[in-house]
């Protein structure tokens, strides 16, 4: 959803059917904002209020899908400019 404040927001949900172990849950969701907060230092984000939300097996992919995984998503869901 598009927001009238001037910077995006982000939530991260990692439920525990993703991984009962809460580490595994929160390494999700720091990869996660590791991707948010590399695209905002670029100024690539449309200020938006978002909300993630985590799937089985998020826990074991590796950094670098995740990143092509939420880089994708955000580009088709206009949350990330290509161009700045």
């Amino acid at each position: 959803m598009v927001t009238q404040s001037a910077h995006p927001r982000f939530a991260f949900v990692v439920p525990s059917s993703v991984s009962k172990k809460a580490t595994d849950r929160n390494r999700v969701r720091r990869r996660a904002s590791a991707v948010v907060e590399r695209e905002m230092k670029e100024g690539r984000v449309v200020p938006v209020d978002a909300v993630v939300l985590a799937y089985k097996g998020a826990s074991e992919m590796a950094f670098a899908d995740t990143q092509d995984l939420l880089m994708k998503l955000f580009t088709r869901g206009g949350f990330i400019r290509l161009e700045k």
